[in-house]
């Protein structure tokens, strides 16, 4: 269940954020932001349990992005 809910919170930051960029005029800057966080990783060098939530929020970080690069690209 918490890699679930950690894959939720990796979408809901990337949706947050295009929102936010949207809404204040700076969708010049999302596809900037949408790539910063793409190629950052899931920042899991360590060992250890959190790993696993770590990896599960990059993915999805990494679902939300398609999402939003689709959505970009139907327009």
């Amino acid at each position: 269940m918490l890699a679930r809910l950690a894959e939720h919170e990796g979408q809901l930051l990337v949706l947050t954020e295009a929102v936010r960029l949207m809404d204040e005029g700076k969708a010049d800057q999302l596809n900037a932001w949408l790539m910063m966080h793409a190629t950052r990783g899931a920042e899991d060098s360590w060992s250890g349990r959190t790993n696993d939530a770590a990896r599960s929020r990059f993915d999805g970080v990494l679902a939300a992005i398609r999402k939003v690069s689709e959505t970009l690209t139907e327009r």
